[in-house]
């Protein structure tokens, strides 16, 4: 596995979320990177004041949704996925859809299929099936992966939690230059 990690910078600079949630094409994103390194440099040399933070992800966020297809209804019962809803269908499967299957295994199978095929999912999740249980994995480590959602209607999914849970991060290091 890659490592990451975090680096959490206070500073007394005022820059809005919007600053950079504005800038998401290519281009930007260069100029918010070294916006960012310049404003480091600063923070280092002593032009700002601030905390600098290391962390280190120590593990990443997952759950397990537990498959009953005796219970399955076709078009009733329903799967969602961090904000993505996937529907039980009788055959159908897709990105979207989740073929109910012959067995537990299948439903679980299809389940864990579908999460994977689906072009929002997976970015940002990795599931797998084993017999009835399907584990589903933030691709990130860290606690970021613990804002994933899980939700379920009818009987056919039971949610370990409403969340993905156990992603972390280690504080490794903190650095004050002058803020506190």
């Amino acid at each position: 596995m890659a490592a990451y990690f975090t680096l959490v910078l206070e500073t007394d600079t005022d820059w809005t979320a919007a600053e950079f949630n504005n800038r998401l094409d290519k281009d930007e994103r260069h100029r918010v990177l070294r916006r960012v390194i310049n404003h480091l440099k600063g923070v280092a040399s002593g032009q700002h004041r601030g905390i600098v933070r290391f962390q280190v992800a120590s593990a990443i966020a997952s759950q397990t949704i537990t498959c009953d297809q005796s219970a399955a209804t076709a078009g009733v019962d329903n799967l969602t996925v961090a904000g993505v809803a996937f529907a039980l269908t009788a055959a159908t499967q897709s990105a979207t859809q989740i073929a109910i299957g012959a067995s537990d295994a299948a439903l679980a199978t299809n389940t864990a299929s579908a999460i994977n095929t689906n072009t929002t999912t997976n970015k940002i999740l990795v599931a797998t099936a084993s017999s009835d249980t399907v584990t589903v994995t933030a691709r990130l480590p860290g606690p970021v992966g613990n804002f994933v959602t899980l939700a379920e209607t009818g009987d056919t999914f039971t949610l370990g939690a409403a969340t993905l849970a156990s992603g972390a991060s280690e504080e490794c290091d903190e650095f004050d230059f002058g803020l506190t």
